[in-house]
């Protein structure tokens, strides 16, 4: 069995905070950047369902696989979630800025959120690989 030290419920948050603060700032530029849309909400999304993850983690017993399977849910929905972040910080960024020509024409938009799935196996993967990681330095 797997046993996961104490939440630092601080930190998380801390970076949750300092993460939106940078999100918010960016949403004042006139950078019209997909790929910073995609690291914001990377930057959002990642502390969110790392703590929530840890926190299922934190009350279960479980062994190697069952480990494994919930790394790779996890993955896979802050991959899922930040891709549809990134549409949606997008989409508010379009909205704040008001402009005749948007800095995100809605194709691009589509086209963010159309990259969910591929997003989320990808996320499934990193978590395999760092539920890998975790039981290896275990």
């Amino acid at each position: 069995m797997i046993h996961l030290p104490a939440f630092p419920a601080r930190r998380f948050r801390l970076l949750l905070l300092c993460s939106g603060a940078l999100a918010f700032f960016w949403l004042s530029l006139e950078d019209p950047n997909p790929l910073l849309a995609a690291l914001h909400s990377l930057l959002l999304v990642l502390p969110a369902t790392t703590g929530w993850l840890w926190r299922r983690l934190a009350l279960t017993r479980l062994s190697g696989l069952g480990w494994l399977v919930l790394w790779a849910g996890g993955g896979a929905l802050a991959g899922l979630a930040a891709a549809l972040a990134a549409a949606l910080l997008m989409l508010l960024r379009n909205g704040l800025h008001a402009h005749i020509f948007p800095d995100f024409p809605f194709f691009m938009i589509a086209e963010m959120a159309a990259l969910a799935p591929t997003w989320a196996l990808g996320g499934g993967l990193l978590g395999v690989g760092a539920g890998c990681a975790v039981l290896a330095l275990r």
